[in-house]
């Protein structure tokens, strides 16, 4: 530290022109998915309860804030924010680093409860299309 006076003047003139302070005490490596996740208040309080009216209706007004920004990470978040799976999107990554989160979706089956499954077609039912379109293994014959 400067010694006397130094320091008292250097003290106030840092703490007058404060703006913020940033604390990096629970700062973490995390999957860059999960960097670009809804903030708390407005991530899902039980897994196995659909978000509510009041909560759809603050996630609307979060995205439509982020249209307004220029960058393309505000873009891209804004994409994410959007689809139709964000909930079990945000749990599956949140489950990569929390044992609790895991814990929760095994015992659900890995599926939100309240979300319908999207059918995905079988290997074989699109290898068929596609043999049935002209493409072999890659191929168009």
């Amino acid at each position: 530290m400067l010694p006397g006076k130094q320091a008292s003047t250097l003290d106030t003139l840092y703490v007058t022109n404060c703006e913020s302070i940033i604390d990096w005490g629970f700062a973490a490596k995390v999957p860059f998915q999960l960097a670009g996740r809804f903030p708390r208040f407005l991530q899902l309080q039980e897994l196995v309860m659909p978000p509510s009216p009041t909560l759809e209706e603050d996630r609307k007004a979060y995205v439509a804030s982020l249209a307004s920004q220029s960058s393309q990470v505000a873009s891209w978040m804004s994409l994410i924010y959007s689809s139709d799976d964000v909930d079990f999107r945000h749990c599956f990554l949140e489950s990569i680093i929390s044992k609790s989160i895991h814990r929760s979706l095994a015992v659900l089956g890995w599926k939100l409860p309240y979300r319908k499954l999207i059918s995905v077609k079988s290997r074989t039912a699109v290898d068929e299309e596609r043999k049935d379109n002209g493409i072999v293994d890659g191929f168009d014959w």
